[in-house]
């Protein structure tokens, strides 16, 4: 048993959370075992009524430092369709000749084709054409 099984606190550095996705605080945690690299499972300590981490490979236990478990978001972010600035170099989408980009065109540059594909909007609004320009990867609706 770990450090906090004995009653000793442990370092703050000690615990590593990992928020898989980077896409916020709502997303459920997983915190890493610092001894073997396996994950540490929530346990609750019903002598001391604390919540406890506990490694199942090496038996490592630490105390736990908030009471969240597991976030079950129905409208989660994350789930929205990632157009990042890599989608520009994707050879698979077609692209668009002779189209405006706003961006390049403010800053006086004459480039004119853009990638495009569907993506799911809110709801009500169906389906829209997403165009992203080649050179600057900004990105508008159609």
């Amino acid at each position: 048993a770990g450090d906090a099984a004995r009653g000793e606190a442990l370092p703050r550095g000690d615990q590593r959370a990992l928020m898989g996705g980077g896409a916020g605080a709502r997303q459920t945690p997983f915190w890493i075992c610092p001894e073997c690299g396996n994950m540490l499972h929530p346990k609750e300590d019903k002598a001391r009524r604390e919540l406890m981490r506990v490694c199942r490979n090496c038996k490592r236990t630490d105390r736990a430092e908030s009471n969240l478990v597991n976030v079950n978001d129905l409208k989660p972010e994350a789930m929205a369709v990632d157009q990042g600035a890599d989608t520009i170099k994707d050879p698979t989408l077609p692209r668009a000749n002779n189209t405006k980009c706003l961006s390049c065109e403010s800053e006086g540059n004459d480039h004119s084709t853009a990638v495009f594909f569907q993506a799911p909007m809110k709801q009500d609004e169906g389906m829209k054409l997403i165009f992203m320009c080649t050179r600057c990867a900004y990105k508008w609706k159609q």
